[in-house]
């Protein structure tokens, strides 16, 4: 939410400085067991994060508007009581078989 409100002031900056198209940002974020750490050879080595939950919160950061924040329902479990949230509905997502229940961050 702080990144989303950060993002509302830089945008309102670059336009005052003549850019005509600022950035946007849509955020998803799904919660469960993954793999974390460095990966790869000796030739190529990466600190990341791999695992079907990743593939999950890729998949809701490309079905959410821009300037939104969708979870998925493992993750608004979690927030609900801390965040309000509103209901989005079920999303297919390619990779995933079955479907994704989702909601907004916010209104």
């Amino acid at each position: 939410v702080a990144m989303q409100r950060r993002m509302v002031d830089l945008r309102a900056k670059w336009n005052d400085q003549g850019y005509e198209r600022p950035f946007h940002m849509r955020i998803g974020i799904n919660t469960g067991f993954l793999n974390v750490g460095n990966f790869g050879s000796d030739d190529r080595m990466d600190y990341t994060i791999i695992g079907k939950e990743v593939n999950v919160a890729a998949r809701l950061e490309t079905a959410a508007q821009s300037g939104k924040i969708l979870l998925s329902e493992s993750t608004y479990d979690l927030v609900k009581d801390e965040i309000q949230c509103g209901f989005r509905g079920e999303i297919r997502v390619k990779g995933i078989s079955r479907p994704l229940m989702t909601y907004w961050v916010g209104n």
